[in-house]
């Protein structure tokens, strides 16, 4: 997959730097965005005016101003990521309910192992990724056995469109054509989250769209004995698994590793624990 080593531009700390504590979060205005595939746009809009949209993507230092004060905004959604977010008119503080954004994700000739970031009100296969390459396929981990929908370009439609890519859960992407498919997800970013690592195995993602270390960064939790794969493919149809041990002697996984914006793992637990992560956001 290929994606930016920074990733999303959704380091959510440094994004709400800035944010103004006097603006009463009942007040603030909610941004709602959708993904115009036709146009390859991303379609921002919300209620009110007087707030200027502000957009930040990959490792930018900080937010661009757009002048756009009232809604909706159609932007080109060429970036490998993008967030946004009002500001206020006044003073350089982030003034929105919430961030959005969108993500890019690269998939090539073979198999990638990916998930969704960003929460939509149809967390399905069908509304999610409504256009595939022809035969393209979605793994998913059910049990101790993968359930598989593929796409048909005939029908334009999944064998299984209902299958939920809901945040914090992995899932295969296979592409079976040799030229890359690009999947844009669109939603919101949710900045407070408990995903469950249950015991045993299980394809997993992180929920906030940040990439980094497994250890100092994800918090990936882990007890003696733990095994995480990561899987990355070489856009020639092959792809490899790197693996990481949970270490009793360093409280962490060994070796570390970076997991991208977007991008799932496999994992392998002796006993359940819940993956909390809460950044405060706008």
């Amino acid at each position: 997959m290929k994606l930016s080593a920074l990733s999303l531009g959704f380091l959510v700390a440094t994004l709400v730097l800035g944010i103004s504590n006097s603006v009463d979060a009942q007040s603030r205005t909610k941004l709602h965005i959708r993904h115009d595939r036709a146009s390859k746009q991303v379609i921002i809009s919300w209620d009110g005016a007087g707030n200027e949209l502000g957009q930040r993507g990959g490792a930018a230092a900080r937010y661009e101003r757009t002048s756009r004060t009232s809604g909706p905004v159609a932007l080109d959604a060429t970036a490998e990521q993008m967030s946004f977010a009002l500001f206020s008119t006044a003073a350089d503080s982030v003034v929105s309910e919430n961030i959005v954004g969108y993500i890019n994700v690269a998939l090539p000739w073979g198999m990638s192992l990916i998930g969704n970031q960003l929460l939509q009100t149809n967390m399905t296969l069908g509304y999610l990724i409504p256009t595939a390459p022809d035969g393209a396929q979605v793994l998913m981990l059910v049990g101790n056995d993968y359930d598989s929908s593929v796409f048909s370009t005939a029908s334009m439609s999944w064998s299984k469109p209902g299958f939920e890519l809901a945040l914090g859960r992995g899932f295969f992407f296979v592409n079976p054509s040799r030229t890359t498919f690009t999947q844009t997800f669109v939603g919101e970013v949710v900045t407070a989250s408990t995903n469950p690592l249950p015991a045993g195995v299980s394809l997993k993602a992180s929920i906030l769209p940040q990439a980094g270390s497994i250890n100092t960064v994800q918090n990936i939790p882990g007890q003696p004995g733990d095994v995480l794969f990561t899987y990355f493919s070489d856009a020639e149809a092959r792809g490899r698994y790197i693996r990481s041990t949970f270490s009793a002697t360093e409280n962490a996984w060994v070796p570390d590793q970076d997991l991208g914006v977007a991008k799932g793992f496999w994992i392998q637990k002796r006993q359940a624990q819940d993956w909390v992560r809460i950044f405060a956001g706008p």
